[in-house]
């Protein structure tokens, strides 16, 4: 009778550690938590397959394969998904809508450093870890997004 193999502890801390950061990763983005909980487990998932390269933060690389999860999603869905009303500050919200829409129209690469300084709060770094660009492209791209969301919402 063959051994059951043990699960590998590293991934149960891994997993433990940064599953809840991962699916608020994913339900900020898609919107929906059903799906985003598919979204984080199909990154832990294929966590499972690889391991972390020497010199990168397991958190990054985690983030990093979430954002491709996230991108095939996207491209699944291939349909644009309504506001949820609820993730806007009542007050404001025609500025919210407006601001996320903003958001949603800047290029994928703008828009995934962007959100990854603002809702994820990862630096610099840590961002060009996760998208596997250098720390001054990341600079860059952050600036383009500030840029054109200021131009975008200036009255």
């Amino acid at each position: 009778m063959p051994k059951e193999r043990k699960p590998d502890r590293s991934l149960e801390t891994l997993f433990a550690e940064h599953f809840d950061a991962i699916f608020q990763f994913a339900a900020r983005r898609i919107g929906n938590p059903e799906e985003a909980k598919d979204i984080a487990a199909e990154t832990f998932a294929a966590a499972t397959l690889k391991r972390c390269p020497r010199g990168v933060a397991p958190r990054c690389w985690l983030y990093g394969i979430a954002r491709r999860k996230l991108a095939d999603a996207y491209r699944k869905r291939r349909r644009h998904e309504p506001l949820d009303p609820n993730l806007a500050d009542r007050g404001n919200f025609a500025e919210a809508v407006a601001l996320r829409r903003s958001i949603e129209a800047l290029p994928q690469n703008q828009r995934d450093a962007f959100l990854l300084q603002a809702l994820e709060e990862l630096s610099v770094e840590e961002i060009a870890q996760i998208m596997g660009r250098s720390r001054t492209s990341v600079k860059a791209l952050l600036q383009r997004a500030k840029d054109t969301l200021r131009k975008d919402h200036q009255d």
